[in-house]
């Protein structure tokens, strides 16, 4: 147990040492570090992914732009909810349906 605790002291003394080093070796200026626990990393990362605070989920927007750059013509937004949006349209003069998820990047869930 006390080697362990030796070389657990020996080998933390000598990050330090590289540590302290490195800045007046490099002479580049001031090293900024920033320990941070939990969440405020500042917008979108408030309680967790995906949750509160800036959640980058599929906007009806969004979803009408990834199917029209899908070659969607006439496209429009047929239904918009909590699970995702559905837009309508005509692709090669059939008409098409694309569902997309509400998660962020507005993932396909199914194309008709």
């Amino acid at each position: 147990m006390l080697t362990k605790t030796k070389t657990l002291v020996f080998s933390a003394l000598i990050a330090f040492s590289a540590i302290a080093a490195a800045p007046s070796a490099a002479n580049a200026g001031d090293i900024k570090i920033d320990v941070h626990f939990g969440g405020g990393f500042g917008p979108g990362f408030g309680w967790g992914p995906g949750y509160g605070y800036g959640y980058k989920h599929c906007t009806p927007g969004k979803a009408l732009y990834k199917a029209k750059s899908m070659g969607l013509k006439k496209a429009y937004v047929s239904k918009a909810n909590w699970k995702g949006v559905t837009v309508k349209g005509k692709k090669f003069g059939q008409k098409k349906v694309i569902a997309f998820g509400s998660a962020p990047n507005c993932p396909i869930k199914y194309w008709q």
